[in-house]
């Protein structure tokens, strides 16, 4: 069984896809922050949609995207349309989700 997972990661080394083992070993232990506009909020599903900038800490470009909540985070107070920063925490399935975002000015 080593053998063929030495295999697989010959392989992977040698297609050049090395850079995606090293993004995974340097994804941040702690939360980490973003700034972005909410687009939406479905608070049934304890989801929101935020076209947010880049995430330098994990090396995301800007992009819009749909992030899963958190159950302690309160999303009732939350406008579409306007300017948020939130946290990221890490999974143990490896996605984050949000476990904190407030709207600024």
């Amino acid at each position: 069984m080593k053998s063929i997972a030495r295999g697989w990661m010959a392989l992977l080394f040698g297609l050049g896809l090395s850079g995606l083992g090293a993004a995974w070993a340097a994804q941040p232990a702690g939360d980490v922050g973003g700034e972005g506009r909410l687009n939406k909020v479905d608070a049934a599903k304890r989801l929101v949609n935020i076209d947010h900038g880049p995430i330098e800490a994990l090396k995301w470009p800007a992009m819009t995207m749909d992030f899963q909540v958190l159950p302690n985070v309160d999303l009732k107070s939350l406008k579409t349309g306007k300017s948020v920063k939130f946290t990221l925490k890490q999974q143990p399935d490896k996605s984050y989700r949000i476990n904190g975002i407030t709207q600024t000015p």
